[in-house]
């Protein structure tokens, strides 16, 4: 069909139906500007969404040993086994003396001392473990407080930091006030 021919198809429909023809090319331009937004943004959201995905599923499937691909049950077993070793590391709440004075030690091997230790228990019925909240407070030079953080880091307790405040203290020293949450296993000794 020519360019033409068109045209003189457009024109009798416009004389004869132009409610037909505005309707039709406002169709027209909906689907043309629906097409651009699936072009330029739906699309693209959906292939990254869809590599991301298979990314990482091909890196849960190299888990484990060597890099080597994992079927699901295996998988399953080894998450199984990871927990276990997770929680054979939380300790009994009769330790949590032996945390504070831990922290205590931590601290005196940073060059200062802790005076009072508060802590808020808290249970966790969905894995029958107790968290305590612990707060207290430090003063001291800003490697002291450093080292300090970096001792909790690398102990050997589950120990997570929930923040730490900084305040300006008097003769270049820093006070750091520290909130942090610790686990142990309800009832005795497990």
């Amino acid at each position: 069909m020519r360019f033409s021919q068109i045209r003189k198809y457009a024109l009798t429909i416009w004389q004869s139906e132009p409610r037909l023809l505005t309707a039709c090319l406002a169709f027209a331009v909906l689907n043309l500007l629906l097409f651009v937004v699936m072009s330029y943004f739906v699309s693209p959201a959906i292939n990254d969404a869809e590599r991301s995905m298979i990314g990482l599923q091909s890196e849960v499937r190299r888990m484990g040993s060597g890099g080597a691909p994992m079927s699901l049950p295996k998988l399953y077993r080894k998450a199984g086994d990871d927990i276990a070793r997770v929680h054979a590391l939380i300790p009994s709440r009769e330790a949590l003396s032996d945390l504070v004075l831990d922290i205590s030690r931590l601290a005196d091997k940073a060059g200062f001392e802790i005076e009072s230790v508060s802590y808020k228990p808290e249970k966790v019925e969905k894995f029958a473990l107790l968290g305590y909240s612990l707060s207290f407070t430090v003063s001291g030079r800003y490697r002291q407080l450093k080292k300090f953080v970096h001792l909790l880091e690398v102990s050997p307790r589950i120990v997570i930091l929930d923040s730490i405040s900084l305040a300006e203290g008097q003769d270049e020293e820093i006070s750091m006030q520290i909130k942090l949450t610790t686990y142990f296993r309800e009832g005795g000794s497990e």
